[in-house]
């Protein structure tokens, strides 16, 4: 009776790696790849394993476009404007994901995109806060020139009831002097002899 061992065991469940391209490089595009800025910056070699499963022709064309896909990462996660949408950022990280799968070292890119969408959500966050903040200013403005307004009717009221009590004011010192008048009259006619 043979006996396997755990090593054996976890071997017949994970792939070998493969141990060299799963293809040939002939195409003359692989010059002009590998000599692009961003490969000098963030250098791969990456292993490509996962094209075994498509057709042998093809092998090579993906492989290319994988490596477009990464340098075009790298370019655009140099361009990254916080107006970009979340979800392209996550796009981008699933992404990465993919061509980490062919052996392409992305946690750099990753790190960055992760620091961005941070910073991103912390930006919208502030912005959103702001907005708020803005429409309790502009409720309170109005609710103060309200106030202003109606202080100005009541100044206006105020100046208006002062004119009249003035004006009142003035009636009742006619009236009480006609009143001292018409007593003092009195007061003669009373005391005058007949």
């Amino acid at each position: 009776m043979m006996h396997s061992s755990p090593s054996q065991h976890i071997e017949a469940i994970l792939p070998l790696p493969c141990r060299s391209l799963p293809f040939r490089k002939s195409s003359l595009m692989w010059g002009s790849i590998e000599f692009m800025e961003v490969f000098k910056v963030l250098p791969q070699q990456p292993h490509l394993c996962p094209l075994e499963q498509y057709n042998e022709e093809a092998r090579e064309g993906i492989a290319i476009g994988k490596m477009l896909i990464f340098a075009n990462l790298v370019k655009e996660t140099m361009e990254l404007q916080l107006d970009v949408p979340r979800s392209i950022f996550k796009s981008k990280l699933e992404v990465l994901t993919d061509i980490e799968d062919c052996g392409f070292t992305v946690q750099p890119i990753r790190s960055r995109f992760e620091e961005f969408l941070r910073i991103k959500d912390s930006y919208n966050e502030l912005f959103d806060n702001a907005k708020t903040v803005e429409r309790e200013v502009h409720e309170e403005k109005l609710k103060y020139d309200e106030l202003q307004e109606f202080v100005h009717v009541l100044m206006v009221d105020k100046e208006t009831k002062g004119h009249s009590v003035t004006g009142l004011q003035r009636t009742v010192d006619a009236i009480m002097e006609r009143i001292q008048g018409a007593m003092l009259d009195f007061n003669r006619l009373d005391a005058s002899p007949w």
